[in-house]
């Protein structure tokens, strides 16, 4: 099962599990939180793909950064260091052979740490490739690729919910203002064309 250890912070040390589809940020409806400012109320989920644990960013405002980069997305093996905004981390998949010399699935985290030298951390394109031949995995790897893209408003601004209120309410008053604009407008043109 893979976990992150929190390396910064006041919960430095501290152990979090996470399952596949796991959401990591700030909010309290997230399945992994972190009592942290700068990381996001949803700020990356982390997928399993292809025999590959991968974390995508969330269009967070603090983003991503692997190798003291920042990133869309990382394949994590185990043994890497990631940061969420400010807070860094460390990935880790207990119960593997290759980490733990176990098939216990209760893996112990020093060996996981004394054993990272045997793995070595890839960054990924920001269009994966899917590498089963499944439907659900084709799906998964559209879905991802078109997060990494983004829509013009993701682009633009990213998850609303991820904003300042200030911001938020910025945007609910000129789309309200927009819309009131188009009413008026539309209830000119029919006077017009009526008499």
């Amino acid at each position: 099962m893979p976990r992150f250890v929190q390396l910064s912070g006041d919960r430095a040390g501290e152990s979090y599990p996470a399952d596949e589809g796991a959401i990591l940020g700030r909010d309290s409806s997230c399945d992994v939180t972190f009592a942290e400012n700068s990381i996001s109320r949803r700020h990356a989920r982390l997928i399993y793909l292809g025999g590959n644990w991968q974390l995508i960013d969330m269009e967070s405002r603090n983003g991503l950064f692997f190798d003291n980069e920042r990133v869309p997305s990382c394949i994590l093996h185990g043994g890497e260091e990631i940061r969420l905004g400010k807070l860094r981390l460390r990935f880790h998949v207990v119960g593997r052979d290759d980490l733990t010399g176990g098939e216990s699935g209760e893996g112990d985290l020093e060996t996981d740490e004394e054993n990272t030298h045997l793995i070595k951390p890839t960054k990924v394109d920001a269009t994966p490739a899917p590498q089963g031949s499944g439907l659900a995995s084709e799906r998964r790897a559209a879905q991802i690729a078109s997060m990494q893209r983004g829509s013009a408003l993701h682009r633009f601004g990213g998850d609303l919910a991820q904003r300042s209120s200030v911001v938020r309410w910025s945007v609910y008053l000129l789309v309200l203002a927009v819309a009131v604009g188009a009413c008026i407008g539309a209830f000119f043109l029919a006077q017009k064309l009526r008499g």
